[in-house]
């Protein structure tokens, strides 16, 4: 039996842990699964084609939960997404019981989240589930059967979890529309490392500035993230061609399958030798690639939660961003210079200004670092810790309950 001050977690996540391992050479920390320290203990679960192996660490065990293969013929892939549905579950819900967990957190709405209500209920523990993107956009990119799926367990997951805790605003109002209940549903931001982005190496930014051979005075436009179509890179690779700058550099930062495509539209545009295209870098590098910048421009036509204009709001960054209401509440009180998604003109006409007043767009740029300090980890921390408190028992983990 658990300590009644000793409570632990069960998270469902998204992906992998194998995956997350190979992007960072390591898996998350515990303190990181464990905001201002409120779990004693954390379990993760994810469901695998193959079960992961991993060095146990103190306070944090992980399962990877092998997944049923669907068959190649159409006919057995619904039996088997559904055998392996009820797997899972029964699976979570033996963890969450041996394991003595308090809560059960999913990391999305649809298997994660319809599985980890389905194993609380069995387990007789609560389940949040966590919303940290629009599942319109998730869904469109789908088979329409997947698809119709998917809204089923969304719609199952959102309208029976104990809690909801979404991103921004803008995902909490959706969430609702799509079977949330008002009462239940919470706005937990993410959060940021503001002092890793606040400043950074000055070796490490002109090593960056060396590798890719931008010259020491070069105005530098900087953007970070997947080279995906809802990230729109091609826009700004247009706009970039419109400036009247032509020492300026455009710094891509990401990969994606849209990687090949902004290469070869910015050699037509005859800009290759001004364009950088880095493909993936660790996230270690990147607030280097944030001091190099002079302006930062974000021109998706859709986000979740944006974590990289989050940071080059916290590196004190001119912002440009296109005009999508899902940044509305993260550059209310900013500088941030908007554009209508998808023009190309308007994006270079905000981006100009910036580059010919560089020291007037810094100054007006202090008011988004300030502004990025809501989302602190240590602030975003203690406001996670206390939703946490509201759903754990007095008893934590009591045989009463197993």
């Amino acid at each position: 039996m658990t300590a009644g001050n000793h409570p632990c977690a069960l998270l469902l996540t998204n992906d992998p842990l194998e995956a997350y391992a190979a992007k960072t050479g390591a898996l998350p920390e515990q303190a990181s699964l464990s905001p201002a320290g409120v779990f004693a203990r954390v379990v993760v679960a994810y469901q695998a084609c193959a079960g992961g192996r991993f060095e146990p660490r103190p306070r944090l065990r992980v399962y990877a939960v092998r997944a049923l293969r669907a068959s190649r013929p159409t006919i057995f892939r619904g039996c088997a997404f559904a055998g392996s549905l009820a797997w899972f579950v029964l699976r979570v819900a033996r963890i969450a019981r041996a394991e003595r967990v308090d809560l059960i957190r999913a990391y999305n709405p649809f298997v994660q989240g319809a599985v980890g209500v389905l194993a609380g209920r069995l387990a007789r523990r609560p389940c949040v589930v966590a919303v940290h993107s629009d599942s319109a956009e998730i869904l469109a990119r789908l088979d329409p059967s997947v698809a119709r799926v998917f809204r089923l367990l969304e719609r199952f997951a959102l309208g029976r979890a104990e809690q909801v805790w979404c991103v921004t605003e803008y995902l909490r109002q959706t969430a609702i529309t799509r079977g949330a209940r008002p009462e239940r549903v919470r706005v937990v931001p993410n959060r940021v490392a503001f002092s890793s982005f606040a400043t950074a190496d000055p070796a490490r930014v002109a090593a960056v500035r060396a590798r890719y051979r931008i010259p020491p005075d070069a105005p530098v436009v900087v953007a970070v993230g997947r080279l995906d179509p809802e990230k729109d890179p091609l826009t700004l690779v247009h706009a970039f061609a419109r400036l009247r700058s032509p020492e300026a550099r455009l710094v891509l930062v990401g990969d994606g399958c849209l990687h090949d495509a902004a290469c070869q539209e910015a050699a037509r545009l005859e800009l290759h030798d001004r364009v950088v295209v880095t493909g993936f870098r660790p996230r270690t590098e990147i607030p280097a690639f944030l001091h190099l910048a002079s302006v930062y421009v974000i021109a998706s036509q859709y986000e979740g939660f944006p974590h990289a204009l989050v940071e080059a709001l916290a590196a004190g960054l001119p912002i440009v961003a296109s005009d999508i209401p899902q940044l509305d509440e993260i550059l209310a009180g900013t500088s941030a210079a908007r554009f209508p998604t998808g023009d190309a003109a308007a994006l270079a006409a905000r981006i100009q200004p910036l580059l010919d007043e560089p020291v007037r767009a810094r100054v007006a740029a202090a008011s988004g670092q300030r502004y990025a300090r809501r989302f602190e980890r240590a602030q975003v921390d203690a406001a996670e810790a206390a939703r946490y408190r509201e759903l754990l028992p007095a008893d934590p983990a009591g045989e009463e309950r197993r």
